[in-house]
């Protein structure tokens, strides 16, 4: 018998680029996007403050993420 295979309820998704920073949960199960939040990096001295942003808007934080640079 073959066990289903369990995935993370989401997953946090990022792209940041030199100008925007896109932010996004992922459903690793369906590959569905939601909470999708776009934000200029002018906007943020680092990373780190403009992942902060978007977390705590969160209602609950993300177990794993996967972030392009």
């Amino acid at each position: 018998m073959s066990q289903a295979r369990q995935h993370p309820a989401h997953t946090l998704v990022a792209d940041i680029g030199g100008t925007n920073a896109r932010f996004a949960l992922a459903d690793p199960g369906t590959l569905e996007l939601t909470e999708l939040r776009q934000v200029r990096c002018a906007d943020h001295p680092s990373l780190e403050v403009a992942l902060g942003d978007y977390l705590g808007a969160l209602f609950t934080p993300p177990d794993f993420a996967a972030i392009a640079v």
